[in-house]
């Protein structure tokens, strides 16, 4: 399968929390060579060292280089860049669902919100739930292959139907080895005592 994608407007990808981050670079560098790879202005990059600073907690480590940081601190800082640019279409990986507890309530709320602003969003999930409640259009794909497009509710169901069958399927397959197994099997040896 092959295709071509045409995209007009801004586009976003959250894919990866490091994506474009230098270690060598403290917080703030980070911050501003993330607005230069999204084509911003001087002020708009002050506006959005500010956002992040605010929005990570990192304000006492933000002149420190990155690689001094605790890998929450840089997923902190990761999520707050990824997330402080509000494109048209986003691109968005299943890992941004997950991180600490402290953190993901405010992180889910400033998701919902670039999610809602953005016009197109492309999701990359086995999160059911996120699947119905954020897409309108949904696509089930097996190793690159088309296996169901359609609504998400129907998608969801039959996804959550094959993996069912799929385990059933297993189950019995092992229970079948299981039995054959018990009729094959020859008797354990008996250790004797020889005096």
């Amino acid at each position: 399968m092959h295709g071509r994608v045409r995209i007009e407007g801004t586009l976003n990808a959250l894919l990866d929390p490091n994506l474009g981050m230098n270690p060598d670079l403290t917080g703030r560098e980070n911050i501003k060579l993330r607005g230069l790879f999204a084509g911003l202005d001087r002020a708009a990059i002050r506006e959005l060292e500010e956002d992040v600073i605010s929005f990570a907690g990192l304000s006492e480590f933000i002149d420190l280089p990155i690689r001094t940081y605790s890998s929450g601190m840089v997923i902190r800082l990761g999520f707050a860049l990824a997330t402080a640019i509000h494109p048209e279409v986003l691109l968005m990986d299943e890992w941004f669902l997950a991180g600490d507890a402290q953190f993901m309530g405010k992180a889910q709320a400033r998701l919902e919100l670039l999610v809602r602003n953005a016009e197109i969003l492309v999701l990359s999930s086995h999160e059911h739930k996120v699947i119905k409640e954020w897409c309108t259009r949904a696509l089930w794909l097996d190793r690159g292959r088309v296996v169901m497009e359609g609504t998400p509710d129907d998608v969801v169901e039959a996804y959550l139907a094959a993996v069912e069958e799929k385990r059933e399927e297993v189950a019995r397959s092992d229970g079948e080895t299981a039995v054959k197994g018990k009729e094959t099997a020859h008797p354990a040896p008996v250790a004797e005592k020889v005096s």
